[in-house]
């Protein structure tokens, strides 16, 4: 949203370079990832408030918080679990999320659960904590930032995903 003494033009125009200042930092890193690699495995940190089909096909390393904490993971229920189990760890985010359980279902069965046994792939969160995980990723991570996240008001802006590319 353009503030008061900025006209919409130059906000697009201030929006396009911050979008294009970003992928020109991402992809450089790439290079840099090809050029340093030598055989090693080539990653990128990727924003996970990104566009969630990216990560199609990709292999997750490591989830990467906005305080410099990383998780390593080998696959995106992995993931998952890592984020909410941060998420988590503010005792009210957690009070609400269980006051959850139950009532956030997808279109065959519930996504966040006391109990696993409604779920066809239940991820354990915490204690009498589940979430379905039975998706494909995109799916899975849509469902774990529009459905489960943003109800808690968890910030998702500084989350990166290591994935190998």
């Amino acid at each position: 949203m353009p503030e008061n003494n900025t006209s919409p033009y130059d906000f697009i125009t201030s929006l396009r370079q911050d979008l294009l200042d970003f992928v020109n930092a991402t992809m450089d890193a790439a290079v840099r990832s090809l050029e340093l690699s030598n055989g090693e495995v080539i990653s990128i940190d990727v924003p996970l408030a990104g566009h969630t089909g990216f990560f199609k096909g990709r292999k997750p390393i490591a989830v990467v918080f906005p305080d410099g904490i990383e998780v390593e993971t080998s696959t995106w229920k992995f993931v998952v679990q890592a984020i909410l189990q941060n998420c988590i760890q503010n005792p009210e985010r957690y009070d609400y999320l269980l006051s959850l359980r139950g009532k956030i279902a997808g279109k065959n069965r519930v996504i966040v659960s006391a109990v696993p046994d409604s779920m066809d792939s239940p991820l354990l969160i915490a204690e009498s904590l589940y979430m379905e995980s039975k998706f494909d990723t995109e799916t899975l991570l849509n469902v774990l930032l529009d459905r489960v996240l943003k109800p808690l008001g968890y910030d998702v802006s500084g989350i990166l995903i290591r994935v190998k590319i």
